[in-house]
């Protein structure tokens, strides 16, 4: 896939992802970006169902959640370990 292509480790970055709801896309590039070792200032955007389960590795923070009807926005920091603590 064209995101295993990106070279992510070049400065900061903000990564937005809206994938189709019904599907397992949003896992599989959230464990890509954690494979590609994004930066430490790095945050990542996802929107997605209230109630999907999106498991995120180690390395990654989730510092903020929005919840509009049906949709959740996770607001997650790159390069952080989960022992930092959130804020929701």
């Amino acid at each position: 896939r064209w995101i295993r292509k990106i070279k992510w480790s070049d400065g900061k970055k903000l990564v937005l992802l809206d994938p189709p709801y019904q599907t397992e896309l949003a896992q599989e590039v959230i464990d890509v970006l954690a494979e590609k070792a994004i930066t430490p200032e790095s945050v990542i955007v996802l929107e997605t169902l209230r109630e999907k389960e999106i498991s995120y590795p180690e390395e990654f923070q989730l510092f903020r959640q929005k919840i509009f009807g049906k949709t959740r926005i996770d607001f997650i920091k790159a390069g952080e370990s989960h022992s930092a603590g959130t804020d929701i």
